[in-house]
């Protein structure tokens, strides 16, 4: 595993289709350098696997950890011959799908009848209410 630590990190790769390591810790500012190698786009594939080419051909397929998906990279020269590949922009992480009904179900556990639960998982508003009520001194 290669870890980046810190800003503007680099990570200058001799023979980026032959790198087998997971990067971990890649931030925005933080390049790859794939030396005396060509490429005219970056992205992030649903493995999380950093898919650098040059045209149509795939230069390297890089084992990225985190979620990188809407991330979004710059390429450039890198003065030598070679292609920077830098993180122009982080990933944008959703929501959690569901997340607010899980708290509604749980909540209606509270209650203890069944109408009570059906109510709650009904409406968000009242799991408002319901939150209230275990607010510190409202019991």
């Amino acid at each position: 595993m290669v870890t980046f630590n810190g800003a503007t990190a680099t990570l200058a790769l001799k023979s980026a289709a032959a790198f087998a390591a997971t990067i971990s810790g890649l931030a925005v500012t933080d390049t790859i350098d794939l030396m005396g190698r060509k490429a005219t786009g970056a992205s992030v594939n649903g493995s999380d696997q950093l898919v650098i080419v040059n045209g149509a051909t795939t230069v390297a397929k890089l084992q990225l950890t985190g979620t990188y998906t809407g991330a979004t990279f710059t390429i450039g020269s890198d003065g030598h011959g070679g292609t920077n590949v830098t993180l122009l922009t982080a990933a944008s992480v959703p929501p959690l799908a569901g997340s607010s009904q899980a708290f509604i179900a749980a909540m209606a556990g509270l209650g203890g009848g069944a109408s009570g639960s059906s109510a709650l998982r009904a409406s968000p508003a009242i799991s408002l209410n319901a939150m209230r009520l275990l607010a510190p001194g409202a019991h």
